[in-house]
């Protein structure tokens, strides 16, 4: 009798229980003939969870036991009840519950939550479940992408991880070739370099999260454009003379930089002809110098203007230069001289039409408006600046020639 009265007492207060969650006496029949035969109510609990990852509306088995004891109210998903995806569980037995994965799911413990109180307010947890759940879903978007160039080689990317469940991270990229993927970053990663573009050429971006699911959508589409290669070529100028104009490929530039006999131009990366205009400090044009040069990014090429040779200077450094309609009169009668000049300093005469012994031109010296040269033979040429014309010495004669050609 002791015993049915302890049992009688306790089918009360779960009878009492279960009619405050809502349910009909009827319901407790079952219950109460167990606990007469001496059968217990067990406290509320979650075993187990199965499967503890599916995708969005698979059915989630709930196992534990005393779930008639529950206030029965929805389940959640997710690591914090208050913004996790809600859904509706479905009572099986007093140890099995059913709820159906929401849209919207993320990676948490499943909640059993109570009726919201009267006053309103988050409802309260009744239950966790002890394994995590994972939904097997795409990522989110990653947001808010941004670029920043970085060098004429260079652009830098950052965006906003939207995701708790991306694998990696998928960059793609737009030039010429059309969209394709340039960089493949782990989990949580939020930023990357992208480097070896060209100069001066424009590019865009997107980035998409992914995982063993599928892909996210992709982020906002990014363009920018890299800067021209710039490098820095000096020019020495170790000639006699003042240049006037250097050109590269053709096109004037003007020297961001004069010190000295040095001149400093900032030029985009590449391989140029350049063209030094040398001129005499009156301005008369003697002769124009140049190669091949190649300008590299970041990097300063130097160049030289070698001392001009007598020859250079005679020639404006073509190959030759031929001077005419020399004469002078002697006791002999009339005589004709003709001169030629060569860029590497021979000098050629002819008296009468007769060539004479090819000298060469072995020193120099200057004061406007004659330059003037020694001869091997010890004979002087004097030149009238801009060079149109010759004065040689022939047998002490002063003999006057006029180029043949203008300048």
């Amino acid at each position: 009798m002791r015993h049915r009265t302890v049992a009688v007492a306790i089918v009360v207060v779960g009878v009492a229980l279960l009619g405050a969650c809502g349910l009909e006496p009827e319901d407790t029949l079952g219950e109460t003939s167990e606990a007469l035969s001496g059968t217990f109510h067990s406290r509320p609990t979650i075993k187990t969870i199965n499967p503890t990852a599916a995708a969005p509306g698979t059915t989630v088995t709930i196992r534990g036991g005393g779930f008639d004891m529950l206030v029965r109210g929805p389940a959640a998903f997710g690591s914090t009840t208050i913004n996790a995806a809600r859904a509706s569980v479905t009572y099986v037995s007093p140890t099995e519950l059913r709820v159906v994965v929401p849209a919207g799911a993320v990676q948490g413990p499943i909640y059993l939550l109570g009726p919201t109180s009267p006053t309103g307010g988050a409802p309260t947890v009744q239950l966790t479940s002890p394994q995590i759940f994972t939904p097997l879903v795409a990522p989110a978007a990653p947001a808010n992408l941004t670029a920043t160039v970085v060098s004429s080689s260079r652009i830098d990317l950052a965006w906003a991880d939207r995701s708790w469940n991306e694998d990696n991270f998928d960059v793609w990229m737009l030039d010429a070739n059309g969209w394709r993927s340039v960089r493949l970053l782990g989990a949580n990663v939020t930023s990357a370099a992208i480097t070896g573009l060209q100069p001066s050429t424009t590019y865009s971006f997107r980035v998409r999260a992914q995982n063993a699911t599928g892909s996210s959508a992709f982020s906002n589409t990014v363009t920018a454009t890299t800067p021209a290669a710039i490098g820095t070529l000096v020019l020495t100028n170790n000639s006699q003379v003042s240049i006037s104009e250097v050109t590269f490929d053709g096109v004037p530039i003007a020297p961001t930089r004069v010190a000295g006999n040095q001149s400093t131009y900032t030029l985009a990366e590449g391989a140029y002809n350049v063209v030094a205009t040398l001129s005499l400090a009156n301005g008369d044009w003697v002769c124009s110098l140049g190669g091949a040069t190649t300008v590299t990014a970041n990097q300063t090429t130097n160049v030289s203007v070698d001392p001009l040779t007598a020859g250079q200077i005679l020639t404006h450094c073509w190959g030759s230069v031929d001077y005419i309609q020399g004469s002078f009169v002697d006791s002999a009668g009339f005589h004709t001289v003709s001169a030629r000049v060569h860029a590497d300093g021979t000098f050629e005469w002819w008296l009468d039409g007769a060539r004479q012994a090819p000298e060469t031109i072995t020193g120099t010296s200057f004061s406007e408006p004659w330059l003037t040269f020694t001869l091997s033979s010890g004979d002087t040429v004097r030149m009238s600046v801009p060079f149109g014309s010759m004065q040689l010495s022939v047998n002490r004669f002063a003999v006057q020639m006029t180029r043949a050609s203008g300048w």
